[in-house]
C-alpha cells in the first residue's frame, strides 16, 4: 500500500505543478487536502514530505477559492 500511496503523492504532485486553479474547473481539492492531512502519519514520512503536505493544503485552499468564485459569479461551467 505504501508504494500506491506514493505513486498517488506522484501523480499528486504532476497535478498541483500543471493543473492551475485558476484555469480548471472542478479540481478534487477534498481529496487534495485529504492526501495532505494524512501524508504526516506515513510511515516512511521525511522532512520533505512536511513540506510536502503544507504546500498541497495551500493548493487545496487556492483550488476552493477558484471553485467558491466560479459558483458565485455563475462561470462553474462553460456554456
Amino acid at each position: 500500500m505504501l508504494m500506491v500511496a506514493r505513486a498517488a503523492l506522484d501523480v499528486a504532485r504532476f497535478a498541483v505543478a500543471n493543473l492551475p486553479p485558476e484555469s480548471t474547473l472542478d479540481w478534487p481539492f477534498e481529496s487534495l487536502r485529504l492526501i495532505a492531512k494524512c501524508l504526516p502519519a506515513m510511515p516512511d514520512v521525511s522532512p520533505d514530505d512536511a513540506e510536502l503536505a503544507v504546500t498541497l493544503d495551500h493548493f487545496a485552499t487556492e483550488c476552493e477559492r477558484f471553485e467558491t468564485r466560479r459558483r458565485v459569479l455563475g462561470t462553474a461551467r462553460l456554456q
